[in-house]
């Protein structure tokens, strides 16, 4: 069903019927892009890195076409009634509020949207305005009385000046005291600056003051605060979700089941951003906001590679691949998912709908659906309803399956101690089988792409089992201005090689050819190579065209592993605490590594060892031949990023992989 500004208040109160009686929903998101030029994601961010990095991504773009599909099983059939709803947003002004955003887009992105028929004229004229809390909390009334939000103009009082912390100090207590007069006379606060006005109508808009009160202004000098009777309140509580898209995260919220995306890092961080708070500047806040909007945000994309009854069973884990498998086998077990009355919009062919949000969100909602029933089947083997969910295998499949039927067995048997007691009547097995503790360890976790911390935890703390590579080396000290080329000229012994840079002053050194690994010379450079390129020497030419000199000298080369002993992630460190990381770093290495980001969160779903992601890339963004001795850890090698970063780019620059 499209909901467009003009029929969501109509709308709403069907919404509101098939998301809080859904045992599960499903989500997803179109973008205007994905990410700035300026950002270069690296597998061996840190996880505050990466972050920031995500974050910076976030709020350059916006999202314009929200996906929501609310899942219930019919008691009567056995099946599960899907209601998808594609909603057009748009942060326009509306009759009553100036939002003054900022449209910003990548031209790829557009392009696509247009060439799968994006209708850029609806998304204009219907698409649905929003306001997050944060930006409600510093809205404020013009001389014209037209309400103004200004996104991200909130005013830290930390950023206060003297004067300006006296100015608002003040007003706070002639507020209160005005307050405890219960007079109806209005009270009126003197303003010099817009700033200063600025500052005043955020302070009524604290919850402190229970929505209570309302600024206007006077004259160009001074403001009047006003108490709001009972029903004024109510009526403003009425009103304004019917007017903000943000009604529907609620509605989610209220739902209280699982909510479902398929790889969510984008989706998550943008609905946080967008409809419910500025994201916070580290990581262990946003996990409390995070889960403050929605307790049980589960990552599709994460399952398929961690849960070790999935992992083995798919060549790949994009959006439209697992769709297309399940979705088969699910009928072939006679498990029918069937559209509710009045949302038949994705049945059939040619529709042109495969890339809206709306039936992104189906497809994920499906996925999700198989996942369950396929888990809750293997532990239990006697749990046969409405057939077998078995996989069909291919030749490879039974191969890797052969590698890791010890482990999968090991995984499965502590499935089934912690799993609940599967011979419940069906009723109880419709609600209860998605809230199963042998899935709930893998619910909170966010896929992160191409990273030596494949997750987010929004639950606790992260587990990773790294990895080290022989080929690959890291070069640090390089003076900047440095190019690739000068640096093959100073190691010719190791050629060829590929550079990746992490700064301006650091970089990696990947061997194409593995052979020549003892000849890497670790260590500081020194003065002796460097030497004949300087001037007055037999290479001074070469040296001068590529930018050789002294400080090159002082470049240090050390092994994957030892970066990781010095630089990477360590046992209960808080990366948001530079102290606490430069102790770690003479600590022992470990094979499976916490990375403590929040200690005041709640305490962390604890999965079996199976379920420990392994991070660590190093062939992902060249053509290196991967090494016979990492090929049964890495099953399923470069082709399925590849293909999820193709389908990423080609699906309006967002991460439908």
């Amino acid at each position: 069903m499209e909901v467009l500004k003009s029929d969501f208040e109509v709308n709403l109160p069907l919404i509101e019927e098939a998301l809080i009686g859904a045992d599960f929903i499903a989500i997803d998101t179109e973008f205007t892009g994905l990410v700035t030029p300026d950002v270069q994601f690296q597998n061996t961010d840190e996880l505050s890195t990466r972050y920031s990095k995500l974050k910076s991504c976030v709020q350059e773009f916006t999202i314009i076409q929200y996906g929501v599909c609310a899942f219930k099983k019919n008691k009567a059939t056995g099946d599960y009634v899907a209601k998808p709803f594609n909603f057009y947003i748009f942060g326009a002004d509306t009759h009553d509020i100036q939002s003054r955003r900022i449209f910003s887009a990548t031209p790829s992105s557009l392009s696509f949207l247009r060439s799968n028929k994006f209708d850029f004229n609806k998304l204009i004229e219907q698409g649905i305005p929003f306001y997050n809390y944060s930006e409600e909390s510093t809205m404020f009334q013009s001389t014209q009385g037209t309400n103004i939000v200004n996104r991200r103009s909130a005013i830290l009082e930390s950023s206060l000046t003297k004067s300006g912390k006296s100015f608002l100090d003040y007003n706070r207590k002639t507020i209160s005291k005005w307050l405890q007069g219960n007079t109806e006379k209005p009270l009126v606060i003197q303003v010099n600056s817009s700033f200063y006005k600025k500052l005043i109508y955020q302070e009524i808009q604290d919850p402190k003051y229970n929505s209570f009160l309302k600024a206007t202004q006077r004259d160009s000098k001074h403001l009047e605060i006003s108490r709001l009777k009972e029903e004024d309140k109510r009526q403003n509580t009425v009103n304004t979700p019917k007017l903000n898209f943000r009604a529907v995260i609620e509605l989610i919220k209220k739902a209280d089941c699982p909510v479902v995306a398929h790889n969510a890092a984008y989706d998550i961080f943008h609905t946080v951003d967008q409809f419910w708070q500025y994201l916070p500047n580290d990581v262990a806040e946003f996990k409390k906001v995070a889960n403050s909007m929605w307790d049980n945000i589960v990552d599709t994309k994460y399952m398929a590679e961690y849960h070790p009854t999935l992992k083995s069973c798919f060549q790949t884990s994009v959006l439209g691949s697992l769709y297309n498998t399940v979705s088969d086998e699910l009928k072939a077990a006679g498990l029918n998912i069937a559209m509710g009355k009045g949302f038949e919009r994705y049945t059939g062919t040619g529709n042109d709908v495969e890339h809206e949000a709306g039936y992104d969100a189906y497809m994920t909602g499906v996925i999700y659906l198989a996942f369950i029933k396929f888990i809750h089947e293997k532990q239990d083997p006697k749990v046969k309803e409405n057939g077998s969910l078995k996989r069909k295998r291919s030749v490879s499949d039974e191969v890797e399956e052969g590698e890791e039927s010890a482990s999968e067995s090991e995984s499965e048997s502590e499935s089934d101690s912690d799993s609940t007691d599967n011979d419940e009547e069906d009723d109880d097995e419709s609600t209860n089988i998605f809230m199963d503790k042998s899935v709930l360890p893998y619910y909170g976790k966010i896929y992160l792409m191409r990273s030596d911390i494949p997750y987010i935890n929004l639950k606790g703390e992260e587990e990773v089992e790294l990895i080290t590579y022989p080929n690959k080396f890291f070069l640090h000290n390089i003076p900047v201005g440095l190019t690739n080329a000068a640096i093959e000229k100073l190691y010719p012994t190791i050629l060829p090689i590929a550079v990746s840079w992490v700064n301006d002053n650091n970089a990696w050194i990947i061997l194409r050819d593995e052979t020549k690994i003892p000849n890497v010379p670790l260590g500081v450079l020194g003065f002796a190579t460097v030497q004949s390129f300087l001037p007055g020497f037999s290479r001074y030419d070469e040296g001068k065209d590529y930018g050789i000199t002294n400080e090159a000298s002082r470049m240090e080369l050390i092994t994957h592993e030892q970066w990781r002993t010095l630089y990477g992630p360590k046992k209960t460190v808080n990366y948001d605490n530079i102290a606490s990381a430069l102790a770690s770093a003479t600590s022992n290495d470990h094979a499976t590594t916490t990375l403590e980001t929040a200690s005041d969160l709640n305490n962390a779903n604890v999965s079996g060892d199976s379920a420990i992601p392994t991070g660590g890339a190093g062939y992902d963004d060249f053509e290196i031949p991967l090494p016979p001795s990492f090929a049964a850890s890495l099953k399923r090698g470069r082709e399925n990023d590849n293909n999820e970063d193709s389908e990423r780019d080609n699906k309006n620059r967002k991460t439908s992989a």
